[in-house]
């Protein structure tokens, strides 16, 4: 399997904040069956500014490393990139960086409110032939609220990646329904772990697998699965037919 979106390399933002735990969480990653992980620490969120090059190379030593340790997998570079008017031109002069130099970008929103800009920056990233992949819709209260504004940011282009550790729960039983509602309508294009160490945010996802499983098809499941390698041969993914559900199903905020 291939996770997206994860916090392993150390000493950059609120991930591993060392060598041996990074080497724990590539270890952890490993017995869950990945062979492939996107590093994407924070860029522009908050004092967190992990420039395009940092990122690079914190990803060769780390990679230097695993192989002398004997361990199999392969870690790529990326940014969870907070979104910004100026991000594009981010985009442009390397400060900020593509997941696995592809045509893909993920992105971060804030927590509470969809800025006004965001369709605008999003019409400008599709005519650079590039696509915004959403980090963890489902903690964001204006998406879940604003499924129409939602919708309408699908419909330009945009993916959506939910987290593993949201449908065991983790967050809180609202935000596990979010992400049970998208996948019930069948907008997600992606689940990652959003891993940040090997203990409370974690690359164990065993039990996640199994609510996965339940609230899904076996044609949803190999879609979702085989997106994350399409994005890392920086192919199209493939998005699912929308299902309409019941208003009474989504938990209000």
């Amino acid at each position: 399997m291939i996770d997206i979106h994860c916090h392993l390399l150390n000493h950059l933002d609120d991930g591993a904040q060392s060598l041996e735990e990074s080497i724990a969480m590539a270890q952890q990653a490993v017995r869950n069956g990945f062979t492939d992980i996107i590093a994407t620490p924070h860029h522009l969120k908050g004092s967190y500014l992990n420039d395009g090059d940092t990122v690079v190379e914190a990803v060769a030593a780390f990679n230097k490393e695993l192989t002398q340790q004997q361990i199999p997998l392969i870690v790529h570079p990326g940014q969870e990139i907070a979104l910004t008017p100026n991000l594009l031109q981010g985009l442009k002069n390397g400060g900020h960086i593509s997941l696995a130099k592809s045509r893909y970008v993920l992105i971060e929103f804030p927590s509470a409110h969809i800025p006004l800009y965001t369709e605008e920056l999003f019409r400008e990233l599709k005519e650079q032939q590039l696509i915004p992949v959403i980090a963890h819709p489902e903690r964001n209260q204006q998406l879940m609220l604003n499924k129409e504004r939602l919708h309408r940011l699908l419909q330009m282009g945009a993916l959506l990646q939910i987290t593993w550790n949201s449908l065991m729960g983790q967050f809180g039983k609202r935000i596990k329904h979010n992400a049970e509602v998208l996948l019930a309508q069948n907008i997600v294009h992606f689940v990652a772990t959003d891993a940040h160490d090997p203990k409370k945010r974690s690359l164990d996802i065993a039990k996640a697998q199994q609510v996965f499983t339940k609230k899904t098809t076996a044609t949803q499941r190999d879609m979702i699965i085989a997106n994350s390698q399409l994005l890392l041969d920086n192919a199209a993914v493939v998005s699912g037919d929308f299902k309409s559900i019941k208003p009474k199903r989504f938990l209000f905020f």
